[in-house]
């Protein structure tokens, strides 16, 4: 794989006129962070024609951010644009419907922070090292020698407090505090970000919570652990798919777990299984035979099966890489 350089990013987003900004389905702190965070850089650039697209609405604990209200849906799309800018994600179907609404021949810039053997853009910027997507769309304020407006700080800080687990997660690396430090510099609220994101939890939230926990499942001597939640769980609870967010960590905060797992069933006959591990096993790894991916840390994979196939194929493949215990007690 080619990678290019930010500089090429900038370049390229310099000369074009019309620019659309958007990211993967199932948006998540990080990819409405950045999403954001560009449409900010490149008005900051001086560009008068930028749409932010996503074909998932963005969840209500993010709706409060500046510019989300002006995110639009799919049927808003209409290309061709001089550039697509494509946030957190490196593969065009993973875009969705934003994508269908886009010509063969789009031209796309590509800017992700997740192991991707083969982007799709014609300009590719992919680097693992970043803890977040938002980190790459703050160094390129750097690079065109702007300073972020606090709406676009607020976007970063979100992107990076939500991939790193408000900075518990084993992506939290010293670069990922100096630019936290950065954004609270220049009036980030962090507190007020903390409690919006991470400190409220609707009544529907806490139902499917109660469900997952008296769910939890262990195997090989605790060291993984997973939970479930089935189709009619979501109608039952008036929940929608943003009340699922984080409840892995419940499973993953046992005792012993080295790996969690979580398990929702989708439409369609599609399970969607999600990781957590606490850096003895890669989660990316380990999922990607099952058609997933994602961080060392943290992955996800959506399986056509029904819920206890699915179930029972990835524990297996946990099982696998984990290997026989050892004579050592894993850490909590």
């Amino acid at each position: 794989m080619t990678t290019n350089s930010l500089e090429d990013v900038l370049a390229a987003c310099r000369i074009a006129e019309s620019i659309l900004v958007t990211s993967h389905t199932g948006p998540d702190g990080d990819s409405i962070g950045c999403t954001l965070g560009m449409r900010f850089l490149l008005e900051a650039l001086g560009k008068k024609n930028v749409t932010c697209a996503s074909q998932d609405a963005v969840p209500r604990i993010y709706a409060w951010m500046p510019g989300a209200a002006e995110i639009v849906g799919p049927e808003k799309v209409q290309g061709p644009y001089d550039l697509v800018v494509v946030l957190d994600v490196a593969q065009r179907a993973r875009i969705g419907r934003v994508g269908e609404k886009l010509p063969e021949d789009q031209r796309f810039v590509i800017i992700d922070h997740h192991p991707e053997e083969a982007p799709f853009g014609a300009i590719n910027f992919v680097d693992k090292s970043y803890a977040s997507c938002a980190e790459i769309v703050l160094e390129l304020f750097d690079i065109a020698e702007l300073t972020p407006s606090l709406d676009a700080a607020i976007a970063i800080y979100v992107g990076l407090v939500t991939d790193t687990g408000s900075f518990r997660y084993g992506n939290t690396d010293a670069r990922a505090l100096r630019n936290a430090a950065r954004l609270i510099d220049l009036g980030v609220d962090f507190v007020d970000i903390t409690s919006r994101v991470f400190d409220v939890m609707s009544p529907a939230k806490l139902e499917l919570t109660r469900r997952v926990l008296t769910r939890i499942e262990r195997g090989d001597c605790g060291r993984f652990a997973w939970s479930y939640l089935n189709d009619i769980d979501l109608k039952q609870a008036d929940a929608s798919a943003e009340d699922t967010e984080g409840l892995i960590n419940y499973v993953r905060n046992l005792e012993g777990v080295e790996v969690a797992a979580f398990f929702r069933e989708l439409d369609g006959g599609k399970v969607k299984a999600s990781l957590r591990t606490r850096g003895t096993v890669d989660a990316g790894k380990l999922l990607k035979p099952l058609g997933g991916g994602g961080h060392f840390g943290a992955a996800g994979v959506v399986m056509r099966a029904p819920l206890r196939e699915a179930i029972e194929k990835v524990t297996e493949c946990i099982a696998d890489a984990l290997g026989p215990p050892s004579t050592t007690a894993s850490r909590p």
